[in-house]
């Protein structure tokens, strides 16, 4: 070991603990091998120890990133709309969301789908497929349900701010249900049995 080299042989930082000198690199700066507390061993440079830049093997970036729900694949759309909308959507239906969306969402039981929480591309996917554009909005079609392929759609505003509509009751074969469920029962189109109940209700009226 170079005279010059500050020795931090055996000493921690962070979750890396030093093993021992691993050299010089290319611009001669000191290297070092370490172990982090989740066993993992790497070699760093002593100045990224020293100076906290450095603190565990890659590990700690992995834990806070599953605790706040960050997505660490590489789609090249974090800056898009759609990826904002995915991350809001998935932030208010959890506990950390705010006051008003824990009552709203968490505390009424919504939650996102496993496949949509878990995989942005998932999601992504299945906008593109189902007439995503930059002036819509995802909406649940049965407010009471989940964040999920069959209970979502790509909406307007107006189309959103009257979604009470869409979550009217109807009998069918002697149970009551709401119109997506209808829909998926009768194997119909939900826009369809939509104006069907829209007819019905305005020849009633």
């Amino acid at each position: 070991m170079p005279a010059y080299v500050i020795d931090v042989t055996g000493q921690k930082f962070g979750r890396l603990t030093v093993i021992e000198f691993a050299g010089l690199d290319k611009n001669r700066a000191s290297t070092w091998k370490c172990r982090c507390d989740c066993g993992t061993e790497r070699v760093f440079r002593g100045d990224r120890l020293r100076y906290g830049k450095t603190s565990s093997c890659g590990c700690l970036k992995k834990e806070l990133d599953a605790q706040w729900g960050r997505d660490n694949t590489k789609h090249g759309m974090c800056y898009s709309r759609i990826y904002h909308t995915w991350q809001a959507m998935r932030t208010r239906c959890k506990w950390t969301g705010s006051a008003r969306d824990r009552i709203n969402y968490y505390g009424r039981g919504i939650r996102v789908c496993d496949d949509w929480n878990s995989s942005f591309e998932s999601f992504r996917d299945w906008s593109l497929s189902n007439g995503y554009q930059d002036d819509l909005s995802i909406d649940r079609i049965n407010n009471d349900g989940n964040y999920e392929p069959s209970n979502c759609r790509w909406a307007t505003c107006k189309e959103q701010q009257s979604n009470t509509s869409y979550n009217r009751m109807v009998t069918l074969d002697g149970q009551t249900m709401t119109i997506a469920e209808s829909a998926r029962k009768q194997g119909i189109p939900y826009s369809t049995l939509c104006n069907r109940e829209r007819k019905k209700r305005l020849a009633n009226a």
